[in-house]
């Protein structure tokens, strides 16, 4: 049997093992996420396999791993969690918890909790899915967050043209251009001088992100490199946030502008939620030269981006 099996012996003394647990999801889940990640097999015969010994069949193996995937990721914002045996807990309670979480994560982070404390059964789970999900039928989450992104981009432009006199050198003359299908700026401004002409970027960020918790490292990792790279094709880089952005973030970010010597990139926050209080506010002025300075190789940047994008 072995021989002819895809799965080792020890896998299968595992699967064997488990299967004889009332509770054994989350252990049989693992098992299946390591099979998922074997290369040098084809998962779906030792999913076969898998289902033949422990008498679930594989869409329900599959799931098992996706809400074992779920509950990994989202234990990271709930300590708590991690001293509890999953097993015990009740898959059907968390396959629903994690369909709340996608519709929203909010509300699917409490109810997580909830399950984890014991407080909620998985009848009430179904409903409160259900009137989420009818409020959240209209609007995806991306929809939502994509909305409330122009929403603020918009008041943020409004406040910044009001004080472009301070953002840009003092240059006459401005000329405000949305770019949202660019890589390097949501708005850029050009401004004609005595030399010639010079050329701001702004960059706009709530911080907000619906991705799992695990996730949100890579997400500001990317934003923070994306700016480190992009402000340096302007004379001036703008970033801006909303006034109500978690002011740790913010700090830790300028912070690392500060240790890079970004002079020539600014940060500023803008009154949001409450727009009718309040003013724009300098955290981090804009001055002196990009360092490096890559004014004048935006456009081959650009090209070679491009195909780059284009053929991966």
């Amino acid at each position: 049997m072995i021989s002819e099996s895809m799965l080792t012996r020890d896998m299968i003394d595992r699967i064997q093992s488990v299967a004889i647990l009332k509770n054994n999801w989350y252990s049989i889940g693992g098992i299946i996420i390591e099979i998922r990640n074997a290369r040098d097999v084809r998962p779906s015969r030792r999913l076969i396999e898998v289902s033949k010994i422990c008498g679930y069949n594989p869409n329900t193996l599959n799931r098992m791993a996706s809400v074992r995937a779920f509950f990994d990721n989202l234990k990271i914002s709930v300590p708590e969690a991690a001293a509890i045996d999953a097993n015990t807990l009740s898959f059907p309670s968390l396959e629903t918890v994690k369909r709340l979480y996608q519709a929203d994560s909010e509300n699917g982070l409490k109810m997580f909790t909830k399950v984890i404390h014991g407080e909620i059964t998985y009848r009430e789970l179904v409903s409160k899915y259900s009137e989420i999900k009818t409020k959240t039928d209209s609007y995806s989450v991306g929809y939502l967050a994509r909305k409330a992104s122009d929403e603020f981009e918009r008041i943020a432009l409004e406040y910044i043209k009001k004080g472009s006199v301070t953002l840009f050198d003092n240059n006459n003359n401005l000329q405000f251009s949305e770019h949202r299908n660019s890589e390097f700026a949501d708005v850029v401004v050009t401004a004609t001088t005595e030399t010639g002409y010079a050329e701001y970027g702004i960059v706009f960020k709530t911080l907000e992100t619906n991705r799992m918790p695990s996730q949100i490292p890579n997400w500001i990792e990317a934003f923070i490199a994306k700016t480190v790279l992009y402000g340096n094709f302007f004379d001036k880089y703008w970033i801006v946030f909303p006034s109500d952005a978690n002011e740790t973030k913010v700090e830790s970010f300028i912070a690392i502008l500060n240790s890079l010597e970004k002079e020539s990139y600014g940060v500023i926050t803008i009154p949001y939620r409450n727009i009718k209080k309040g003013k724009m506010k300098i955290l981090k002025n804009a001055s002196g030269k990009p360092v490096p300075d890559l004014r004048d190789k935006k456009l081959l940047y650009d090209e070679h981006f491009r195909k780059m994008r284009q053929y991966s």
